[in-house]
């Protein structure tokens, strides 16, 4: 039996010509299922009228599908015309009928006019099925049907082309032939569009025609250098597949092109603006990306060779800078040289010629100044040997000499007015001899004529002008003689005479009773002055020194000769720094005498400070000093000391003078130290206020009595007054009874009467007349002059500082610090020399080189007006050296091997009138020189200089302190 003739349901696909493949896909699948599916691509033939065929396909089509995606419903063109011949249709369609279906690609918008059909979404997952479900239920309502067709039901000769078309295809697609692989797939499929391969195979050569098109066009502008193409290209074509040939690195080396092309685009521009700098920056990011990356206009080479330039342009201005500033500053030499080497390098630079002129100019003028100085200095150092050969008038004829070099010279040392006045009392002199001489000649005379009276008389005369005047003629003997011969003789009226050991005995028994007076005084007084309150106003003190071990000694003034035993003269000066040692253990009772109530105390040298040990509630322990005198003149006490951490008690020192009683200690209490002074004057106290301090700091203690009236006490710690005190007084002489050094736990300050064991440290006791207390002492630890050094005690030495150097404190000390080539040096000289002692002293300076940085010397120089004492370290040879000088010729140079990185004491002592000095380096003599002897007493110093000497390359040291203190 025959089947019934069906046909298939013929439906028009209306799309935009940019959804095309999506299109072509969905062609498939319907010709697939049974469906004579029409689409312009598959149905025109070549020659036809597609404006006839394609309105006739949607005229005869059972069901119009308008495919709708974001392209197409936006597109102008036949698409719409496609879809208005589609509405039209419908609308003759009775209601109800399935005619147009839209069909959604993807997530868009639909139009107004296709949105009263129910649209389908092919892009989700059941999408095909519904729509296949719509064209079945057409297919039935017009009779036609809707069924997959059978491969196998061909004949054998259809098989057996299509057999080889897929030969064909296949062979076209393994060598890559796409196009033609397309064709013979896209001829079975348009016969047999179920056919179980040809599909498959034909979608993979169209994908990979797509690609091969892609990396052709990719590679086409590679060769012509358009990287944004050949990038965008490649990266639709990676974007497909990410293993597409060589198209990943095709990719990578387009973007390192179009990159480079980039950079060298800005790099051109910069070049033109003429920013050179930031051409070679764009080249740093080049030459990063390739190395070898051309410059064909020579970008690179022109930028640096202007940057070179400008750099020249720029160092050039930068010496003619300093070379002007030099000038302002006078420095004429160093201007000089810079100038030189900016004429050096470019000829008629700004005014360097001119400027060149004007320094030639100066030092010309300070070469005849520094010789008119020079000339001048020889003069007077010739009239100061004219002034002490006592030739008064040759002195005036060099001072003259100086004033026609320099009619503003300043005679400092008054040569002319000595010499003037010398000449003066010369003249006098002379004229007083003159008349003396005839006054002697009359009494001559009225001896020789008798009247010897009256010669004795004008004898007298003479005597009382000058006392030491010779008696050459015996005129006095004489005519005493002859007086006596003329005159009865007189009585002597008897006396009464006492034995010298009667006035010994007295005076034995009053020294005796004095000492038991003081010493119990002293004692009572010290018991009463160690009690403290419980509580306390305070106010901060900071100190440089913390420490529970016993203090390391830090230097102080120690006088090289024996200290003078004062035995109850006015004014007396002693000082003991506990260093001697051979008091180490003991202490020097020759000064100090045992004064305490605890039999338990012990109180010795160590490690260069009195350690004073106490023990128990209200005991106490402490020294006397030995000798106790009146003083007449402003006086000083000065005590260094320090408490351990963590205790309670006090040290300090104790003093009575007169009525006054008083005392200044660290106390320490509940685990705080504090120090106040306070004195008594009957039953009213005076007391400072109580300062805060750092547990187990050394701080210094000082005293300063001024006799009135009124009596004037100050109170000084750390070099600071905390107090100023006047006393009544009548008295211009104070005497001092009693002074003790001591500590002891008493009062408030321990508690609950339980035994407890304090430990003090003294580090020195001075005491004198304050004219004679050292004028210059600098620690460098006033933070204020941080980075600098205080203009109030130092200067630069003239001529003696570089620019390419300097001195300044830091952290407690003077640092000195030069660079550069050749010798340079750095100076420092104490101001005020008119201030210092007359009288011989000591300097002392404690130092050392850098360990790293020593090219050079570091050097400490005392001088006066006849001679030159130097003591220093040498990093070139790792020596320390004392020498002095007089008129340019070495006296003594010794020279020893040093650490020079280690600290050493350096101490010069000057002794007058013999201008003696004596050379100490770490508590041992090195050697002395005395440059001459002389009864007349020069002024101590011309001045005293701390620095140091470049040798080679760069020099560095410190200075931890400084002093003077004179010698008594």
């Amino acid at each position: 039996m025959n089947k019934a003739v069906t046909r298939p349901l013929k439906a028009f696909l209306c799309h935009a010509s940019g959804d095309k493949p999506a299109v072509r896909e969905m062609y498939k699948r319907l010709v697939f299922e049974g469906v004579d599916a029409w689409l312009d691509k598959e149905k025109l033939l070549p020659g036809q009228d597609w404006r006839v065929e394609i309105p006739k396909a949607v005229q005869e089509a059972d069901v119009v599908i308008v495919f709708l995606s974001k392209n197409s419903i936006t597109k102008e063109g036949y698409v719409q015309k496609e879809i208005k011949n589609a509405l039209d249709i419908a609308d003759e369609k009775p209601e109800g009928t399935i005619f147009l279906i839209p069909a959604r690609l993807e997530e868009c918008l639909v139009p107004e006019r296709l949105s009263r059909w129910q649209w389908v979404d092919l892009f989700e997952e059941n999408g095909f099925i519904q729509l296949l479900r719509s064209l079945k239920l057409r297919a039935r309502a017009v009779g036609a049907t809707i069924e997959q067709a059978s491969f196998q039901e061909s004949d054998s000769e259809v098989v057996r082309r299509a057999e080889q078309l897929y030969t064909e295809g296949l062979a076209a697609f393994y060598t890559e032939e796409w196009d033609k692989a397309c064709r013979r797939f896209q001829t079975i499929l348009s016969e047999y569009p179920n056919h179980k391969n040809a599909a498959e195979k034909l979608a993979e050569a169209e994908t990979q025609r797509n690609l091969a098109r892609l990396y052709a066009n990719a590679e086409q502008e590679y060769k012509v250098e358009n990287w944004t193409a050949t990038i965008q290209s490649l990266e639709d074509l990676l974007q497909r597949t990410p293993d597409y040939k060589d198209a990943t690195q095709l990719l990578r080396n387009a973007r390192k092109q179009k990159r480079l092309k980039e950079l060298y685009v800005e790099a051109k521009a910069l070049h033109m603006a003429q920013k050179w700098h930031a051409v070679l920056k764009v080249f740093e990011q080049i030459t990063a990306i390739e190395p070898a990356c051309p410059d064909p206009d020579n970008l690179l080479p022109s930028a640096q060779k202007e940057v070179a330039e400008l750099k020249r342009i720029a160092e050039l201005n930068e010496q003619y800078s300093v070379a002007v500033r030099r000038m302002d500053a006078g420095e004429w030499l160093e201007a000089r040289t810079l100038l030189e080497k900016v004429h050096k390098s470019q000829t008629g630079f700004m005014e360097t010629e001119r400027l060149l002129k004007k320094a030639e100019t100066e030092i010309i003028k300070m070469e005849e100044r520094d010789k008119r100085i020079e000339q001048i200095n020889v003069l007077y150092e010739q009239a100061h040997g004219l002034v002490r050969s006592k030739n008064w008038r040759k002195a005036l004829e060099k001072i003259e000499e100086i004033h026609q070099l320099d009619s503003l010279f300043e005679d400092k040392d008054e040569i002319t007015e000595q010499a003037k006045a010398e000449l003066a009392y010369e003249e006098q002199e002379i004229q007083r001899q003159n008349e003396l001489a005839a006054m002697y000649a009359e009494s001559v005379r009225l001896m020789q004529e008798g009247k010897y009276q009256e010669a004795l008389d004008k004898w007298d005369e003479v005597r009382a002008v000058d006392s030491k005047y010779p008696d050459r003629q015996g005129v006095q003997r004489m005519a005493k003689k002859k007086l006596t011969e003329m005159t009865k003789p007189v009585k002597i009226k008897p006396r009464l005479v006492i034995k010298k050991s009667f006035w010994k005995r007295t005076a034995f028994f009053v020294v005796v009773m004095v000492g038991v007076v003081g010493i119990t005084a002293l004692i009572k007084f010290g018991q009463q002055m160690l009690s403290v309150p419980t509580t306390v106003p305070t106010r901060t003190m900071v100190s440089f020194f913390t420490s529970t071990k016993v203090p390391a000694k830090i230097s102080t003034p120690r006088p090289t000769t024996a200290i003078p035993v004062t035995g109850g003269y006015t004014d007396p000066t002693m000082y003991d720094d506990f260093g001697r040692k051979e008091f180490e253990g003991i202490y020097n009772i020759a000064l100090w005498e045992w004064q305490s109530d605890d039999p338990d105390a012990k109180i010795i040298q160590d490690n260069g400070v009195l350690k004073i040990n106490s023990s128990g509630y209200n005991k106490g322990a402490g020294l006397g000093i030995k000798k106790i005198a009146d003083i007449s003149s402003p006086y000083f006490v000065e005590v260094s000391t320090s408490l351990e951490p963590n205790q309670n008690g006090g040290i300090g020192f104790n003093f009575r003078i007169d009525s006054v009683g008083g005392y200044c200690h660290i106390w320490a209490m509940n685990q705080a130290q504090n120090i106040n002074c306070t004195h008594a004057v009957g039953q009213q106290e005076e007391s400072t206020e109580f300062i805060k301090i750092a547990q187990g700091t050394r701080h210094t203690l000082r005293i300063e009595i001024i006799p009135g009236p009124p009596l004037n006490i100050v109170y000084m710690v750390d070099g600071e007054i905390i107090g100023d005190f006047k006393i009544l007084s009548t008295e211009n002489t104070v005497h001092v009874e009693s002074f003790s050094i001591s500590s002891g736990c008493s009062g408030g300050g321990c508690i609950d009467k339980n035994p407890r064991t304090l430990t003090g440290y003294v580090d020195y006791v001075r005491m004198g007349a304050i004219e004679d207390d050292p004028v210059i002492y600098d620690g460098f630890e006033n933070t204020s002059f941080a980075g600098k050094f205080d203009p109030a005690k130092w200067a630069y030495l003239p001529g003696h500082h570089y620019p390419d150097g300097s001195m300044y404190q830091e952290d407690g000390k003077m640092i000195f610090e030069q660079n550069g080539t050749g010798d340079r040096w750095q100076f420092l000289k104490g101001i005020a020399v008119d201030s210092y002692p007359k009288t011989s002293a000591i300097l002392e300076s404690k130092l050392k080189l850098d360990s790293e940085v020593k090219g050079g010397d570091i050097q400490l120089r005392f001088q006066n007006k006849n001679g030159l004492a130097v003591c220093g370290i040498s990093g070139s040879d790792s020596r320390a050296y004392c020498w002095c000088d007089m008129d340019g010729h070495h006296y003594l140079d010794e020279r020893f091997s040093v650490n020079t990185s280690d600290w050493h004491v350096f101490n010069i002592e000057y002794e007058q009138p013999t201008m003696t000095y004596t050379f100490r380096v770490d508590d041992r003599q090195v050697g002395y020189c005395s440059l001459f002897k002389s009864n007349d007493s020069p002024d101590l110093l011309a001045d005293f200089a701390i620095g140091g000497w470049l040798r080679s390359n760069s020099v560095k040291g410190y200075f931890e302190y400084i002093k003077i203190v004179p010698l008594q």
